[in-house]
């Protein structure tokens, strides 16, 4: 939006993507199978099932749409990782840029 003024060319059809994306619900885009192996050694550290979503799942099938499931999985296990640490939730910022085994939090 800073970028570019209201009804650019490039806004529009960013956003015309999203709805179509927000249409398809549960469609992410999968993780690699590196990031897939490095999140199933965390889950098993911190105790935690593969299907367990301890933060995504308090949330509706429509949240965080634009997220890949690398970024919901990782939210999921720094939301895991703070509870076991006694972490205080109104101060976690997690860099979803990074990997879960940098400590990005």
């Amino acid at each position: 939006d800073f970028l570019y003024p209201d009804g650019h060319p490039q806004i529009e059809a960013a956003m015309k993507r999203l709805e179509m994306k927000q249409k398809e619900p549960g469609m992410r885009r999968a993780c690699t199978k590196f990031t897939e192996a490095l999140f199933r050694t965390k889950r098993q550290e911190l105790g935690l099932a593969a299907g367990d979503r301890p933060y995504s799942g308090q949330h509706g099938p429509s949240w965080f749409p634009h997220a890949t499931e690398k970024m919901v999985q990782q939210l999921d296990l720094i939301h895991a990782i703070a509870e076991k640490h006694g972490l205080d939730f109104g101060f976690l910022l997690a860099d979803l840029s990074q990997q879960i085994s940098r400590g990005a939090w």
